[in-house]
């Protein structure tokens, strides 16, 4: 599967749990891991697509304008639902635990 198709299951999973709104009868620890999962797997496929050396900068540029729209998408998500108050960036992470850890620095302190 490409980067690109598995952004679109993202994006597609994403719209499921948006139109759940107002009708959700699933727990809220459930929509948060499903969320969490999401945003994870779309930070997983920027990671990859930046670890493979075969693909062309337009492509690295594609895959990673598409992650940055459907995390801002879940992020939307995520506040209309109120899944969270506040998601701190990573330069306000000065202190906690970021959300969605970067596996090539979860061991680097800064």
């Amino acid at each position: 599967m490409s980067y690109l198709n598995e952004l679109d299951k993202i994006k597609s999973l994403s719209h499921k749990l948006d139109h759940k709104k107002g009708k959700d009868k699933e727990p809220y620890e459930s929509r948060w891991v499903t969320l969490k999962d999401l945003l994870q797997n779309a930070c997983k496929i920027v990671w990859n697509t930046l670890d493979n050396n075969f693909l062309q900068p337009q492509d690295r540029f594609l895959i990673t304008e598409g992650a940055s729209g459907v995390l801002e998408s879940l992020v939307d998500i995520a506040y209309e639902h109120e899944l969270f108050e506040f998601l701190p960036s990573y330069a306000h992470v000065q202190g906690r635990v970021p959300l969605i850890v970067d596996p090539a620095t979860d061991n680097v302190k800064g």
